[in-house]
């Protein structure tokens, strides 16, 4: 709490948790969020505290803050009048919300809307700046405003515990060194210490993501990564890392978010090239302490049941990118992974075919 008390020094309208935003109840208030934050406990909490019934939400948030999302955006806040927003998500959820609201006020002359910001990956109030990003639709180009009517009039910072990582940011980390520990196994560089290293890494991320609040460790996540960077120095990377890895570069998806679209198929793929590996799953759900594995279920179905229990976006589209700027990306993207699978030692190298399925299987 000092922490706070020293921060609101600099940033008088600092605020901790979610209660504050009961100040706004019989208020007309437009939430500007990620698509799938939507469906997430976070949103329910938010709208709870203000009232439902006042309640407009504007979804349709897209990576990089396109110019026609924030168009659209601004319509909206015309339309609807409302005298409080509240834009809560990731970088490209504040710049689009800040954006909606400069293009609004710059059309009609009127006076600044009040602005609630509720970061939810970093969680530390960096995002509270003036500044916002917005990009024409097309790949790099981008444009960058900076207006002293862009500063938020509150911002909530840790709206789950203060001084702790984002659920949805540590969730995800955490799911992509489960994907990683999973496909691990599979490595035809496979040997008893990195499937020693990987079952450890697949036993603690499955604590971790099925732990209340009170039982997780933030220091399990840092030993996990140690272990997981150990193997890959090993044996390098898998298919789900690749799509990972390229779709934050060109969309900024987190990596632990495509991981839990894309794990299952890939685990089928690997299962169905690599025999010893069912094996291997099932000394996994025989680890002790590994209670939320029912040993008579299939490993797979369980990650995706996870997935779902942690209310993770299913697909690219739920996450929040349009169907026509990934498959105009398909071709580069995809040649790209092959030619970084080429050098791992992954059970089988997929076709150019089989990586397609496995994008358009997360698309929509």
């Amino acid at each position: 709490m000092k922490v706070v008390v020293e921060l609101k020094k600099f940033i008088p309208n600092l605020k901790v948790g979610l209660a504050s935003l009961s100040q706004q109840q019989n208020r007309r208030v437009l939430i500007v969020c990620n698509p799938f934050l939507k469906r997430t406990s976070l949103l329910t909490n938010i709208i709870n505290q203000i009232g439902s019934q006042t309640v407009k939400i504007y979804s349709h948030v897209r990576p990089c803050s396109p110019l026609v999302a924030v168009i659209e955006g601004s319509l909206l806040i015309k339309q609807w009048q409302p005298e409080v927003m509240v834009i809560v998500g990731d970088r490209s959820a504040i710049s689009t919300g800040r954006a909606m609201r400069y293009f609004y006020e710059q059309q009609t002359g009127t006076k600044q809307l009040n602005a609630i910001l509720i970061p939810t990956i970093n969680n530390d109030g960096l995002e509270a700046t003036r500044k916002f990003v917005i990009s024409s639709g097309k790949q790099g180009k981008t444009l960058t405003y900076s207006d002293a009517r862009c500063d938020s009039d509150d911002l909530i910072i840790n709206p789950n515990k203060l001084d702790e990582l984002s659920k949805v940011a540590e969730k995800t980390a955490l799911f992509e060194q489960l994907s990683y520990g999973l496909e691990t196994l599979a490595s035809t560089a496979a040997n008893p210490t990195t499937d020693l290293l990987a079952t450890n890494v697949i036993k603690l991320s499955f604590q971790q993501l099925t732990a209340n609040e009170k039982a997780t460790n933030n220091a399990v996540l840092p030993l996990i990564s140690a272990f997981t960077g150990n193997v890959m120095d090993q044996i390098g990377v898998g298919i789900s890392y690749a799509f990972a890895e390229r779709l934050n570069t060109l969309f900024h998806v987190p990596y632990g978010m495509t991981c839990a679209m894309m794990i299952g198929p890939i685990l089928a793929f690997n299962s169905a090239r690599c025999p010893i590996l069912v094996q291997k799953y099932q000394a996994v759900r025989e680890q002790p302490d590994v209670l939320c594995i029912n040993p008579s279920h299939d490993l797979p179905k369980t990650v995706i049941g996870l997935r779902q229990q942690l209310e993770f976006p299913n697909t690219l589209a739920e996450f929040g990118l349009e169907k026509d700027d990934i498959l105009h990306a398909v071709p580069e993207m995809l040649r790209f992974i092959q030619n970084t699978l080429i050098h791992q030692n992954i059970p089988a190298m997929p076709t150019y075919q089989e990586l397609n399925q496995f994008l358009l299987a997360i698309v929509n």
